[in-house]
């Protein structure tokens, strides 16, 4: 009898887990995927990365990640040619969202990432992955260019701190800039960057440090010929006239190395990048300090900011994937005070990431410190708004301040030209 009971329950048993399954059948196995990632991080650049990915695959064992790093000149042509033939990759690593979001390339975070994004980025970094109301990804290598010097070159000069206004500047390039009997430059006080974009930064960051602005709002316009900005183009040529400043004598980057430049206007990453690899000796000689301003005009000086970032494309294959890996990159990392993705910024590409719920010990360093408080210090650094047609407009600029620096073009003039023709394409753009 017990022996029948027993093979009941055990058939009422087996027929219910039946009946179960039948209405609530298991899971499927997940789906093997592969998710391809195009970023800039070239050579030892990507070795954080390529670990963190390594690790997010062991976790996701269903999840392959075809990660490719491609140089940042072939970048720019690969980009929209891949985009033409279809042949995006899941995410991109790349910046200037109003650019990317125009042309199609990349599509909108869901609610979540927006959220994420906004809760652990600065101000800078949401506005510079957003558009239109929208953020389009997470910030990431990130950064400011503020003024840089050469302790050891300032102490022989009898500089004992680096300027704080215009005046200041004035009187220590005057200090730094040496001749030989001949009247042939020896040192130079000051240099001028001379990529395009690095040219253009350290002019909006002395406008902007003169109490201007480069753009006025609904609708954008340059403001490129306004009484602060014709004011800094004065003040770079009266530089150059001096001799502070000879832009046709040493390129700056190999001024700066070389010990023959002592001070001038850059990005962060520019220590690691160009000095320390370059010159290691060289390397902790150079510090960083807040811009010099004009005290008339302004409280204190401003520096650009800046930022690259990572987006899911408008043809990735598995973007629900592809957002949850980038929010793991971003979220937390247990037994840090940092993201993943910020240890590879710090010790990756090396400069300060726009993440404020993250420290990472190479922020306190003597080159990265100063960049660091500068940055999140609020009011003390700025960005260009994200626009439709930036990059062809940063252009005409850095080509009428090139005309000014080399060929002694007359400033007003040939700024009002450069305004005239960037405000005629932002009308197209922005009519209004």
């Amino acid at each position: 009898m017990l022996a029948t009971v027993a093979v009941v329950i055990i058939i009422m048993v087996a027929g219910g887990f039946l009946a179960y399954q039948a209405i609530n059948p298991p899971a499927p196995a997940p789906e093997n995927i592969t998710l391809r990632i195009w970023t800039h991080y070239t050579g030892n650049a990507s070795n954080p990365i390529r670990a963190f990915i390594a690790e997010y695959m062991q976790l996701h064992p269903n999840i392959k990640i075809d990660y490719e790093a491609i140089d940042y000149d072939q970048m720019i042509t690969k980009l929209p040619a891949d985009f033409i033939a279809g042949n995006l990759p899941d995410i991109i690593h790349w910046g200037g969202t109003a650019d990317l979001v125009t042309r199609g390339i990349v599509i909108p975070a869901p609610q979540d990432i927006s959220d994420d994004v906004k809760a652990k980025f600065g101000d800078l970094g949401v506005e510079l992955m957003s558009y239109g109301g929208k953020v389009y990804g997470y910030p990431d290598e990130a950064g400011n260019t503020i003024f840089i010097y050469n302790s050891e070159m300032f102490e022989k000069a009898g500089i004992a701190n680096p300027p704080a206004t215009w005046d200041e500047l004035d009187q220590d390039l005057q200090k730094l800039s040496v001749f030989n009997q001949t009247g042939g430059t020896v040192q130079l006080g000051f240099g001028i960057p001379n990529a395009a974009d690095e040219n253009t930064a350290m002019w909006e960051v002395l406008v902007w440090s003169n109490g201007g602005e480069i753009y006025s709002q609904n609708p954008p316009r340059v403001l490129w010929n306004s009484t602060e900005a014709v004011e800094v183009t004065k003040l770079i040529r009266s530089w150059i006239d001096k001799g502070y400043v000879d832009p046709q004598w040493i390129t700056y980057d190999q001024g700066i190395v070389k010990e023959k430049i002592a001070s001038t206007i850059v990005a962060s990453w520019f220590g690691h990048w160009v000095i320390e690899l370059e010159a290691p000796e060289v390397y902790p000689k150079f510090k960083a300090a807040p811009v010099p301003y004009n005290p008339e005009r302004a409280t204190h000086g401003i520096g650009s900011g800046y930022a690259m970032g990572m987006y899911v494309t408008s043809q990735a294959k598995h973007p629900n994937e592809a957002w949850a890996f980038l929010k793991w990159l971003n979220g937390p990392w247990e037994g840090h005070n940092c993201t993943r993705m910020t240890a590879q910024i710090a010790e990756g590409v090396g400069m300060p990431s726009w993440d404020k719920t993250s420290h990472h010990p190479m922020y306190d360093t003597p080159w990265f410190k100063p960049f660091v408080e500068e940055l999140r210090t609020p009011g003390h650094t700025k960005a260009l708004p994200s626009l439709k047609g930036a990059s062809e407009i940063e252009d005409i600029l850095h080509k009428a301040l090139e005309k000014i620096w080399f060929e002694n073009a007359d400033i007003k003039a040939t700024l009002d030209e450069a305004t005239a023709e960037a405000n005629r394409i932002l009308a197209e753009n922005y009519p209004g």
